[in-house]
């Protein structure tokens, strides 16, 4: 449908920096397109359609009249300039190559499909502010200072991604605020810093499977209130400086989950771990530093109720999971100097601590390649196995107990290193 120009009703206009022209005598139909973007938008207010073709070398300004509207490629559209939208104004484009960025409008939103990204000044997409949403589908990030960009604290902020590529940026996607954030089946490659950096006070962060590969950190996120979870299911981290950073606020009783995903080659250490993070059917091998670092907080690697399924095996530094501790040594699977237990109920282990809690618990057993307070009696329990001296916890307050005591285990002179063993 066509409209007259100047007219608010949504409608369908065509942009060609070939052979349009900016003349009031043209409507912007397909036989009478108009040049350039910016003057497009002048002639044509409200929810409307472009249908661009060519290169455009322009800065386009968004206004709050033009809400709503969508840019499309016909079939192929490049912009040699920045987007900026006004308050409450909201803009999808599709399939366009951008050299700039597009910034997000305050009340409003920014929706990218199938579009290439490269060299913006600043971000390619962002920031998302107030009401305001960036979503990306299919999108592809090169040569980036931020690939989407999003400052806060905006209670009400939302960053979508799926299925995009991010590559030789300098960061990937930074989130600070908002209420929700959701990557889904996106690729990070050579990202010189974090390619997730996601400090939130909002209500939810979920990744799913995402890639990291060969970039300096690979996710980094941080809970920085009471409120809000964040959730890691089926990610990959390879060859990065770090694999995963998780950071969970003191207060905060939902923490961090980490399910399904894999960090290996790491530079550094694999997963660091600060607050309340728990990590189920993980594995984390061959990373330089420590498997599992457990810097702050206490990490749950798995209850009796729900057993952890990791796997943490030829880990550099040696030391699989490491927690919190100053002193010296090395070749643990795990190593608990903290005075809070680390529950680590049902993973895998080297063949040699397998074998030695073959037809024991943590209770009776003292296993060779675990330090906790077996070794070091200000130190918290390692609880592995099925716990046979007690009943299983019956309610969600036994199982926070793991975290803070327990009950004390024999220790027989035939199973404790420091009688004789």
């Amino acid at each position: 449908m066509m409209v007259a120009a100047g007219a608010s009703r949504a409608a369908t206009f065509y942009v060609d920096s070939g052979v349009g022209r900016d003349d009031p005598a043209w409507n912007g139909g397909p036989g009478a397109p108009w040049r350039t973007i910016t003057y497009a938008l002048s002639r044509a207010t409200g929810a409307n359609t472009f249908l661009c073709h060519g290169v455009f070398a322009e800065d386009v300004a968004f206004a709050y009249d033009d809400r709503g509207s969508s840019f499309v490629a016909n079939p192929d559209a490049r912009l040699n300039g920045d987007v900026t939208a006004a308050d409450e104004a909201a803009l999808t484009v599709q399939g366009f190559d951008v050299y700039g960025g597009i910034a997000g409008p305050a009340k409003g939103g920014v929706t990218a499909t199938d579009c290439y990204f490269n060299d913006p000044a600043g971000a390619a997409l962002g920031p998302a502010r107030f009401y305001g949403a960036v979503t990306a589908t299919g999108c592809v990030f090169e040569n980036c200072r931020y690939a989407v960009h999003a400052v806060g604290p905006y209670e009400f902020g939302q960053i979508r991604l799926s299925n995009c590529t991010i590559t030789d940026c300098v960061y990937g996607v930074c989130y600070s605020g908002g209420a929700y954030t959701q990557i889904t089946g996106c690729t990070f490659t050579d990202v010189d810093n974090a390619a997730i950096l996601c400090h939130d006070d909002g209500e939810g962060v979920f990744i799913t499977g995402c890639r990291f590969t060969n970039c300096c950190g690979g996710l980094d996120l941080e809970l920085s209130t009471d409120r809000g979870t964040a959730i890691v299911t089926a990610c990959e981290a390879d060859g990065c400086g770090r694999g995963i950073t998780a950071t969970a606020h003191a207060d905060n009783d939902l923490g961090i989950q980490i399910n399904g995903c894999r960090v290996d080659r790491s530079d550094g250490d694999g997963v660091v771990v600060h607050g309340k993070v728990v990590i189920r059917d993980t594995t984390v091998n061959y990373n330089a530093g420590r498997g599992v670092y457990i810097e702050a907080g206490a990490a749950d690697l798995g209850t009796e109720q729900k057993p952890g399924g990791n796997t943490f095996a030829a880990n550099g530094a040696g030391f699989d999971v490491y927690n919190k501790s100053s002193a010296n040594g090395a070749g643990f699977d795990v190593y608990n100097k903290s005075s809070a237990n680390v529950p680590a109920y049902g993973n895998h282990w080297d063949p040699q601590t397998e074998a030695e809690m073959a037809g024991h618990t943590w209770q009776d057993r003292d296993i060779t390649r675990i330090y906790d307070r077996w070794d070091d009696a200000a130190a918290g329990y390692v609880v592995w196995g099925a716990p046979s001296l007690r009943a299983a916890p019956a309610s969600l307050g036994e199982v926070k107990a793991l975290f803070h005591g327990g009950p004390t285990p024999s220790r027989s002179s035939a199973t404790h290193r420091a009688a004789g063993e």
